[in-house]
């Protein structure tokens, strides 16, 4: 461990690549550390994809943006968290970085944000205005893109996830095969350019902490959904498990209910059927200090996402196909979404 804090990567870029947040002991109680074939899969074969993921760092120089644009039919642009802020708030007068190269367009018809995280995560938390596909998870996505041609032709997307890992991914697929395939139409124009928000939502969540002033206001709404124990963090937190009582709750971090008595709640649980394990929101135990280990009152009244999966705890039966709610999100996810 004292070797890795020493390495040329720790330092100083320790918060673009490893984003350290405080969190609650119990959540790290060890190291795991394994070796997968891809991460977070896309779902498009290896074998014939071999993309490429590296960001040019080059100066913003007309000379050098012209070149950038003959090397790639589309190029692929982060910025940071306040030229990110500062396009969703419809400035023009946002100050590009040497690592963001392009201006981005002032517009707001002209822009489509494009969530690119799974349903659940965009349901506790999203950034207003945002397109958030209905997917389970993000081998849906090139299917859901592929759907939706219409709704990215001749127009600037910009992109956000957690921490920037599937948006590299997402727009290096939008670049070779999306774009491509919007070319190719006669009835729809190809995508103008690509951004990302760099570092995610974390790194955003990040700057905002560190230079907010009472004229700004966050513009990500709800808490940030991670994969590991914490459940989601926000501006005020680190850990679900820090605002468990119906006051904090009830506070602006929050946006989704309980889907037991529909108070505002952020806790996920799984739903018990056997064939779902959906993530539903439930309230928070009163007991804060119950609130990692023991469920809420309200999750052990209504366990389940729905009556499908209800019926199936109480009869102990297997349900065969779809439960009503996991039925809706398909349907919704096979409906072509209008352009604007």
């Amino acid at each position: 461990m004292h070797s890795f804090l020493g390495s040329p990567f720790w330092t100083p870029f320790k918060k673009l690549f490893f984003k350290p947040t405080p969190g609650c002991k119990h959540v790290f109680d060890d190291l795991s550390v394994k070796l997968v074939q891809e991460i977070c899969p896309l779902g498009v074969d290896q074998a014939k994809w071999k993309p490429k993921l590296s960001w040019d760092d080059i100066e913003t120089t007309q000379s050098k943006i012209d070149s950038l644009k003959l090397e790639e039919d589309l190029p692929r642009i982060k910025l940071s968290p306040k030229d990110f802020h500062s396009l969703l708030k419809g400035s023009a007068n946002s100050e590009v970085s040497s690592r963001d190269r392009l201006q981005p367009p002032a517009q707001d018809t002209d822009i489509v944000l494009l969530d690119v995280r799974n349903y659940y995560e965009s349901a506790l938390g999203n950034f207003e205005g945002a397109v958030c596909p209905p997917i389970r998870n993000f081998k849906s996505l090139p299917n859901y893109l592929r759907k939706n041609l219409s709704l990215f032709s001749k127009k600037t997307l910009v992109t956000y996830c957690t921490g920037g890992i599937r948006c590299e991914k997402a727009t290096a697929y939008i670049r070779d095969f999306i774009q491509p395939e919007l070319q190719s139409k006669p009835d729809l124009e190809p995508i103008n350019a690509v951004y990302m928000l760099e570092g995610g939502i974390h790194n955003y969540l990040e700057w905002f902490q560190a230079s907010k002033s009472p004229e700004e206001e966050c513009l990500f709404q709800g808490r940030n959904y991670i994969f590991d124990a914490r459940q989601s963090t926000s501006l005020s937190d680190y850990s679900i498990h820090s605002t468990p009582t119906p006051e904090k709750q009830a506070s602006k971090s929050c946006i989704t209910k309980c889907g037991f008595c529909s108070a505002p709640a952020a806790h996920l649980y799984k739903c018990t059927s056997q064939h779902c394990h959906k993530l539903i929101v439930r309230c928070a135990p009163l007991n804060a200090q119950d609130a990692p280990v023991k469920p809420s009152n309200c999750y052990l009244s209504l366990p389940s996402c729905c009556l499908d999966c209800l019926n199936s705890v109480k009869t102990k039966t297997k349900k065969v196909g779809l439960c009503e709610c996991e039925l809706k999100r398909v349907q919704a996810l096979e409906t072509v979404q209008a352009s604007s």
